[in-house]
């Protein structure tokens, strides 16, 4: 009965917060307001911001118990889910430097969850082979995310869920669009 009331109060608290929150964010101006404070645009982004922060907290605290980093995590669930993936293809997926690759693909050649072969076709690249123990991360790393699917969505409906789709497909959209544009540095003469 207490666990009941607890879970129910607990329930009606995050309803009044979430009501709170909603409240502060139609009292706010579109864009930015008085003495600067963020208009409901900014607070969208710092919601999404506080979201991906939380979201790669909640990973990182996972991944950490399969014995490498979150980047090394990403590169090695990369390369089980693509396993003809070059070393440039890697850096650019995770949209970093070839040589941030070389040395994470020494780490974990080191830690024993990839080894590397000659590619007969061509000795001058390698194949990547993900090892037994690379595939035990990797596959603590698929419940790592089910976990997360599961945390981050309880509560929404199919609908919300294809809704939330929709709303990030068209803000990369907006921001693939701004690539071409100058930056704003140079729109703004600070160069």
């Amino acid at each position: 009965m207490i666990n009941k009331l607890m879970i129910q109060e607990k329930g009606d608290t995050m309803e009044t917060e979430r009501e709170a929150n909603q409240k502060e964010y139609e009292n706010r101006p579109e864009e930015s307001g008085p003495a600067g404070m963020p208009g409901r645009h900014h607070l969208a982004t710092m919601k999404l911001h506080m979201t991906e922060r939380m979201t790669n907290r909640f990973v990182e605290k996972r991944v950490s118990g399969t014995g490498i980093y979150r980047g090394q995590h990403k590169m090695l669930m990369h390369l089980f889910f693509r396993p003809d993936c070059s070393q440039a293809g890697l850096a650019k997926h995770l949209d970093v430097s070839p040589a941030a690759v070389a040395v994470s693909l020494k780490k974990l050649e080191a830690g024993g969850y990839i080894r590397r072969q000659n590619r007969q076709e061509d000795n001058r690249s390698n194949r990547i082979e993900i090892t037994e123990k690379g595939r035990q991360a990797v596959d603590a790393g698929i419940e790592i995310f089910h976990e997360l699917d599961r945390t981050l969505y309880r509560g929404f409906s199919t609908e919300e869920i294809r809704q939330l789709c929709d709303y990030y497909d068209r803000m990369q959209s907006n921001l693939e669009s701004m690539d071409s544009q100058t930056s704003y540095c140079e729109t703004h003469s600070l160069n």
